[in-house]
């Protein structure tokens, strides 16, 4: 059972106090059971977290693939098809129990682009979702993740967001400015869609 710790020992009135600031609280999880940095993940249990999300007053949810990784080979060994068919199950059945709790919560989805879940993502209720591995502190790294996203903008739309990129190392101004504006020009580049994919999870 997730529940408050000494860093945060009551979520409920952290969310009030970051909504009173005219923000929104985000919260991370995993389908799998750990997350990226070992803490509990949601497997088996996601009504009941998310449940406890809504009742906190969370509003964006961060579910990252780590913990799940292994019990999708282990459920389909050698098998990629039917492997990438229970990652899409796994972030559908907790875009569903977001639903029922009948909070709207922003849904991202991180798995670093795998098997193409800018074609899929919204069809399991996702708002946005990443699209690359980790990006490194240098312009090689940015070049060539910018140049990877090449055919990908008319994915996005008003409702949706794609992530290139995610950075856990401090870089100089000028290369996040880079970053930055790779990002943006991706997103900005389908203005003349017509078609959007949003998820009911944030109605």
């Amino acid at each position: 059972m997730l529940h408050a710790n000494e860093k945060f020992p009551d979520m409920k009135a952290l969310a009030d106090y970051v909504h009173s600031k005219g923000l929104k609280l985000g919260i991370y999880s995993s389908p799998g059971p750990q997350t990226c940095g070992h803490y509990e993940g949601s497997y088996n249990h996601e009504q009941q977290d998310a449940d406890l999300y809504a009742s906190w007053g969370i509003d964006y949810l961060k579910y990252d693939l780590c913990g799940f990784q292994d019990i999708m080979t282990k459920d389909a060994p050698g098998d990629l098809a039917g492997q990438n068919r229970r990652m899409q199950a796994a972030f559908a059945k907790m875009h569903q129990a977001i639903l029922n709790t009948g909070r709207p919560m922003v849904y991202s989805l991180s798995q670093s682009g795998w098997d193409m879940i800018w074609q899929w993502a919204p069809e399991v209720g996702a708002n946005l979702w990443r699209t690359t591995g980790d990006i490194q502190p240098n312009f090689d790294r940015i070049r060539s993740i910018g140049r990877s996203q090449a055919g990908l903008a008319k994915y996005a739309g008003p409702d949706t967001g794609m992530i290139p990129t995610c950075s856990r190392s401090v870089m100089a101004s000028s290369r996040s400015i880079k970053t930055a504006s790779t990002w943006a020009i991706g997103r900005a580049l389908p203005r003349k869609r017509e078609r959007a994919y949003p998820s009911k999870a944030v109605r």
